[in-house]
C-alpha cells in the first residue's frame, strides 16, 4: 500500500481525480487559445504545453494510486471510429446523401430504439 493510500481513501482519490481532470482541460483549452490566437494568453506556447503536461502527469499520478490503466483494446476502437468520423466528414463535404448513408452503415447503433 502507498502512502498516499494510507492516508486517502478511494472517495478521496477520486474526487481529487476529478479537480485534476478539471485542471488538465482547463490548461488544454489555454494552449488552444494560445494556437488559435484569439483571446490570448500571455504564456509562451512552451509554458502551455509545459501545463498540460503537469496536468496529465497529475491525472497519471492519480490513475496510479486507484490502479486504473487504459486499455489498449479501448484505444484501439476509439482511434479507428475517430478516423471513420474524419474520413466521412470528407465526404459530407461532397456529398450529404451519401454521408447519411455510410453514417448509419458504420455507426448502426445511433439509430438504434
Amino acid at each position: 500500500m502507498s502512502e498516499i493510500a494510507k492516508k486517502l481513501d478511494n472517495h478521496e482519490l477520486y474526487l481529487i481525480l476529478a479537480e485534476e481532470a478539471a485542471e488538465l482541460a482547463q490548461a488544454a483549452a489555454k494552449m488552444s487559445r494560445k494556437l488559435s490566437g484569439k483571446n490570448p494568453t500571455p504564456k509562451s506556447t512552451s509554458e502551455c504545453q509545459d501545463d498540460v503536461i503537469e496536468e496529465l502527469s497529475d491525472v497519471q499520478n492519480i490513475c496510479d494510486e486507484l490502479n486504473i490503466h487504459p486499455n489498449p483494446d479501448i484505444i484501439r476502437m476509439k482511434h479507428d471510429r475517430w478516423v471513420k468520423r474524419l474520413e466521412l466528414e470528407d465526404v459530407m463535404q461532397k456529398d450529404k446523401e451519401t454521408y447519411d448513408k455510410f453514417y448509419k452503415i458504420l455507426f448502426p447503433q445511433s439509430f438504434a430504439k
